[in-house]
This record gives C-alpha cells, structure tokens and sequence, in this order.
C-alpha cells in the first residue's frame, strides 16, 4: 500500500509536468513589427494620388498605417495596404525644395514602428507637366497653342513665382457687360498691372469678341512695350486660330523683358471684348503699330497675362 501510493504520486506529479510543459508551448509570442523605409526619386509635378512607392512589412493582417508627419505638412497620404501616395500635388515642386519626406507610423495590435519616407525631385518642363487636355499639342507645336480655362488657372496657381499681369482678376470677373471694340487696333488700358523686371509672359487669356475667320491668318497677337505705356510696342505672337469668347494660351519660347516695367498690349484685326470702368483708359492706334497714338475713358480691355522670372519649361 506504502509503495502503490507512493507510485501514484510519482504518476500525478508526471501528469502535471507534462501539463504545464503543454501549456507553456501554446503561449502566444509578442508581434514585432519590421517595416521598410521608402526612398525613390520621381519628375516634379506629379498628379494627385500618385502612388509614390509601398512599404513592406512582415504581417499585413490587422495592420493600420497613418501620416504622422511630412514636410512639407499635408504632401504624403498612405493607404491601407501602406502604398504611400500623393497627397498635395502643389507640393512637389522642385523649384521650391529638392525633396519631400516624412514618417509613417505602423501599428498592429500592442505592436508599432516606423517608416521614413524621402522622395527626391528632379526639375521637368513645369508648363509640359501641368497641362493636361493640351499637353500633346504643346510637346509637338512651337509658339502659342490654345489651353483651358483650367489649365490657365492651374498655371496660375503652380507655376513658381507667378504674377498676373493686365486687368486683375477683380477687373477681369466685374459683373458688368462684356463690350465690343471695334477691329484692327492695338490696345493697352492704363490701369493695368506691369510686367516686372526679368519675367517672362508664359501665358495669356483674353476676351475675343468676334471669331471671323478663327484667326485664320495669325494676325492677333500680344505685344509688349518695355518703354512706355503708350510706346514700343512688339508683337509676342501670333496666337493661333480660335473662335470668340474668353480664350486661353501658353507659350515656351520666349525671352524676359529686361525693362524695370514693361507693359502688355494686343493687337487684333476683329473687335475684341471691354468692361466699363470708371478708374481705366484705353490707349489705342489704328492698325498693327507700335505707338498709342488715341485714348478713351471708362474703357478696360478684357486682358491679362502670366509672368514669372524664373524659367522653368525647356
């Protein structure tokens, strides 16, 4: 009896030990997260969404990515399978920074890490990289070719150092009736904004009242003066066929006004569309010359151009 139960205790306490050494394997191992870092190199301007690149990580189930800083702030986006994408488009701009980065936090459960994001810019023909609806026939045509109004205003917005020049937006978008001129004059209101030192016009938006022949023989066109408000003046031209209404231009190959201001002009053979206002007078001539020789009160000729003095397009 001595030895059975003693026997039996030795079996219990086997039993027990083999239960604990089970237990002991089944405990669940703390995840440890790894993750890659992302560096790539892309053209400047990229489109909104872009994917820039993928973080790897060793467990994708239940794992939860999230911005926690960029610089600049707001330019990276990451989604849920860590494809880092292109949050603000403005800010890839290689003529304002050489690089955008950032960090990416990575949680799954208790576990966290980190990924560092660095993007490097190269330069790029801004104005190629911008357009969308116009980009092909600005790659195969020289001159002036005709773009949106979205384009226009998408220029306006990215190219880095932009002026508006001409009749301001608040003049340009008065809400009063759009008028006629009458044809075959070179205008210049005298209100409107100068062009400064060194820029270069890019781009150009005018109101072309009358489409008679599309423009057919090229014969509208901008012109600058770099002496005098009234005198001067050279065509930047000619604008290519197009119809009546609000239009819209750019350009590559042009040269910086080298005048401390200089002052933007249009000659057209067809009439071309004004606003009334009472602060501004029309400059004008008869027939495509280059001196101002008349001048009307109450009258702002409907154009403005882009300008900056940093070239940034082939």
């Amino acid at each position: 009896m001595k030895t059975y139960f003693k026997n039996i205790g030795i079996g219990v306490c086997s039993v027990i030990i083999l239960l604990a050494t089970s237990c002991s394997d089944d405990t669940p191992q703390a995840l440890v997260l790894e993750a890659s870092d992302l560096t790539t190199t892309i053209a400047e301007n990229p489109a909104q969404n872009d994917i820039l690149g993928a973080i790897s990580v060793n467990e994708s189930d239940g794992t939860i990515f999230l911005v926690i800083s960029s610089e600049p702030a707001g330019a990276l986006s990451v989604d849920n399978f860590g494809q880092v994408l292109v949050n603000d488009s403005a800010a890839f701009d290689f003529e304002a920074r050489s690089s955008v980065t950032g960090t990416i936090s990575i949680v799954n459960g208790d576990a966290t890490t980190f990924s560092n994001i660095t993007i490097s810019l190269t330069d790029a023909d801004d104005i190629q990289t911008l357009l969308t609806t116009s980009r092909a026939s600005y790659e195969n045509n020289s001159g002036w070719i005709e773009v949106t109004e979205e384009e226009y205003n998408v220029l306006a917005a990215r190219i880095a150092g932009v002026s508006k020049v001409g009749v301001s937006d608040a003049d340009f978008d008065a809400p009063v009736t759009i008028l006629q001129t009458a044809g075959d004059l070179v205008v210049k209101n005298d209100i409107d904004i100068p062009m400064p030192f060194g820029s270069y016009l890019f781009a150009f938006k005018y109101y072309s009242a009358n489409g008679t022949n599309g423009n057919a023989n090229g014969q509208v066109r901008p012109k600058v003066s770099e002496s005098l408000p009234t005198s001067g003046y050279i065509g930047r031209g000619p604008l290519p066929p197009h119809g009546a209404g609000f239009r819209y231009f750019v350009i590559a190959e042009v040269v910086a006004t080298s005048a401390g201001n200089s002052y933007l002009g249009l000659y057209s053979p067809y009439s071309m569309g004004w606003k009334e206002n009472f602060n501004s007078e029309m400059y004008y001539r008869f027939g495509n010359g280059s001196d101002l020789t008349n001048g009307v009160n109450d009258v702002q000729i409907l154009i403005q151009g882009l300008v900056t003095s940093q070239k940034q397009w082939d």
